[in-house]
């Protein structure tokens, strides 16, 4: 079982519901007329592997020249720059893919970890194995999510 949004007000609703338990609004096809669509990921890339280098080595930087400033107040400063600039470099670090919405064919860049994927156009979501993207409901495009 996986969630989907309702095409009427937008709110998370499982997706073997008949009808939107919010607004009531009846689903338009049937289950047992879902077809499986399948699109395929590239291979896994990382994320931000140079700018995260530079971030590192500046944040190093800071920090060492702002240790023998600290008593004129500067130091301070470029101390929490160095350590912020670290902190962001160490959570930044993971791994993508790159791949169509299988609903609507919007480019994503999803999380290699994660076993689904959220559409940010559409909303709709889907299963994530290592190499494809696929439905788990169905979905017909409507007028707003085509805006």
């Amino acid at each position: 079982m996986a969630l989907i949004y309702c095409p009427e007000c937008k709110k998370s609703i499982s997706d073997t519901a008949e009808t939107c338990p919010h607004c009531g609004f009846k689903l338009p096809v049937a289950a047992e007329d879902f077809e499986k669509k399948v699109t395929q990921l590239s291979a896994a890339k990382t994320r931000g592997g140079g700018k995260q280098l530079t971030m590192i080595i500046g944040g190093c930087i800071l920090i060492a020249v702002g240790i023998p400033l600290v008593t004129i107040g500067v130091g301070v400063f470029l101390i929490i720059l160095g350590v912020a600039a670290l902190i962001i470099s160490f959570t930044a670090k993971g791994k993508y893919q790159v791949g169509d919405c299988p609903y609507c064919g919007t480019n994503l860049r999803v999380d290699s970890r994660m076993p689904s994927f959220i559409c940010p156009k559409c909303k709709n979501s889907g299963i994530k194995t290592e190499t494809t993207l696929e439905t788990t409901h169905v979905y017909e495009q409507t007028e707003s999510n085509n805006q």
